[in-house]
């Protein structure tokens, strides 16, 4: 699940496994081929991205990362950060 604000964009999801040690969160801009990464605790089951641009496309993938290596990304979600002055919204 995501929700949207108009400069964050919030991830949910369910851990499917005790092994992960972290997991990574990649987001970029739509109109950008560049990854921004954060690193979060193998614990959390979403993630705030903030400081976002209002009214922008992006692209947002999450990586479960353990002692073998890293999964395959998530398919990629897409979603819109609100107009400035626009309530959360559930996407």
């Amino acid at each position: 699940m995501l929700e949207a604000g108009s400069r964050w964009l919030r991830l949910n999801w369910t851990i499917e496994s005790n092994d992960n040690t972290h997991f990574i969160i990649q987001y970029r801009p739509m109109h950008e081929n560049g990854w921004y990464n954060f690193t979060i605790p193998a614990s959390f089951e979403n993630y705030q991205i903030e400081a976002l641009l209002p009214n922008t496309a992006y692209v947002v993938k999450v990586i479960a990362v353990n002692e073998i290596g890293r999964s395959k990304p998530s398919a990629d979600i897409t979603a819109k950060t609100l107009q400035e002055g626009t309530s959360r919204v559930e996407i």
